[in-house]
């Protein structure tokens, strides 16, 4: 059975979305950066077609060890600016932070939101889920709609 947005946040945990303390922080973040617009609002959005990447800072998530990233995408970003991204982690090698970063894209690059590609993937979807922690997990997006609440 499903449980409903408002269920699920009051299932989340006060320390969530703290700074990093060194205190052994272990959870599992869903990045999804979707641009969740009606198409007129999009077309004003100027270069929204990188928004996706842009999120990436999002990774300095992974500056703690106990951290790992499920980072979702129209389409698959290259290598190289990932890993230019994970290159500025302060003491983290990269490839320590490559190791506990999940990449999936839906291969659609057109301009509808990235949320709503997803909910028409099931099979992605359930591949996504598989890699997450009940009750360790959580979604940060940029906006929240009625999309993203129903992926929740």
């Amino acid at each position: 059975m499903a449980l409903t947005f408002e269920e699920l946040q009051r299932q989340l945990r006060p320390e969530w979305g703290r700074e990093h303390d060194g205190n052994g922080v272990d959870f599992d973040l869903l990045m999804l950066p979707s641009l969740s617009f009606e198409p007129e609002q999009m077309a004003l959005v100027a270069g929204a077609h990188h928004y996706e990447e842009r999120q990436l800072f999002s990774l300095i998530r992974l500056r703690d060890p106990g951290v790992r990233a499920v980072y979702v995408t129209s389409k698959l970003l290259p290598d190289l600016v990932v890993d230019s991204v994970l290159e500025l982690l302060p003491g983290v090698p990269t490839s320590h932070a490559r190791r506990r970063l999940h990449f999936f894209d839906a291969d659609d690059a057109s301009n509808r939101p990235l949320t709503e590609k997803l909910l028409e993937r099931p099979a992605l979807l359930a591949r996504i889920k598989e890699l997450l922690r009940p009750g360790r997990s959580f979604i940060a997006c940029f906006v929240v709609t009625e999309l993203e609440k129903r992926l929740s």
